[in-house]
């Protein structure tokens, strides 16, 4: 499934590959960010802000050198674990704040 279900939003996407076939998939998601974003400037514009829900940040990343589309550049799947692990440990942080 390309996108989300309505209803189904969420705060960002996260995009990893590490070799050419990749490239593709992060233009393809650049272009659904781009039309994601333009939907909710013109639902604003028309004064149907509760709509259309904010495009989710988007973050795209390559594994290794080289040139790519991918806006993050890794060394190595280890400094990607890193990256998550820090991830997580602010969404636990996150969680336990709204329930106290």
């Amino acid at each position: 499934q390309a996108e989300p279900a309505r209803g189904e939003e969420f705060d960002f996407v996260l995009c990893v590959g590490d070799d050419r076939s990749d490239e593709d998939m992060y233009q393809l998601l650049k272009a659904w960010h781009a039309r994601r974003a333009a939907e909710r400037a013109e639902a604003v514009a028309e004064g149907r802000e509760a709509d259309a829900a904010p495009a989710p940040a988007l973050y795209l990343v390559h594994i290794g050198t080289g040139a790519t589309h991918a806006e993050f550049c890794l060394e190595s799947v280890i400094e990607l674990r890193k990256v998550l692990r820090g991830m997580a440990s602010i969404s636990l942080k996150d969680q336990h704040l709204h329930r106290s």
